[in-house]
């Protein structure tokens, strides 16, 4: 589980590209998570569960159509932390 603040940053691109299998350097806040990286919605519900078990925490299913780029899904991981505080 990831506790230090700064952790979601990096920890999404992480396991973005161990889901995908993309290279670490190809992927920056602006990368598009469905015209660049392809993801579907089952795709995308499938990294929800990752992130799930990576920060300890519950993420609704109705997230993903709020993903569409990298940052997206850092500023949500960072807003859910904020409330959970």
């Amino acid at each position: 589980m990831f506790r230090d603040a700064h952790e979601p940053d990096t920890a999404v691109c992480q396991i973005l590209a161990e889901h995908l299998g993309v290279p670490l350097e190809e992927l920056d806040w602006t990368t598009r998570l469905d015209s660049e990286l392809g993801l579907d919605r089952f795709d995308t519900l499938e990294l929800l569960d990752a992130l799930e078990e990576a920060f300890g925490m519950s993420i609704p299913d109705t997230a993903a159509s709020l993903f569409e780029t990298v940052f997206d899904v850092v500023q949500y991981l960072r807003q859910l932390r904020a409330r959970a505080a």
